[in-house]
């Protein structure tokens, strides 16, 4: 199980990465990052084009990897269920991690 969670992990891992260049960098339309402000009133909403942010995604999503291996690596001879549990729910995190980049990660026209 350990096994196979870290393996769906770093599977994880690796489509966000691929996903964020080929969307972020890849593309010939403008994509833009939506960004809320909520001081700015009507126009709340503003777009940015930096390329620099599409890689704090990558950065992120390295840096959970690592860490919840890390944590499932030194509670493994505790109980291996509390090794389970990490990876499950880097599972979960790299995977909200992928709809949440993707939904950023707007085409605007």
């Amino acid at each position: 199980m350990v096994v196979v969670l870290l393996t769906t992990n770093v599977f994880l891992f690796l489509l966000s990465v691929v996903l964020v260049l080929l969307v972020g960098f890849g593309s010939n339309s403008t994509v833009h990052l939506i960004e809320y402000r909520p001081f700015l009133g009507h126009g709340a909403h503003t777009y940015v084009s930096s390329t620099s942010r599409y890689l704090y995604f990558i950065v992120f999503s390295a840096f959970a990897l690592v860490l919840h291996t890390i944590l499932s690596i030194r509670t493994y001879h505790l109980r291996r269920q509390f090794s389970v549990l990490f990876l499950a729910l880097g599972t979960f995190l790299l995977s909200m991690l992928i709809v949440v980049s993707y939904s950023l990660m707007i085409a605007k026209p």
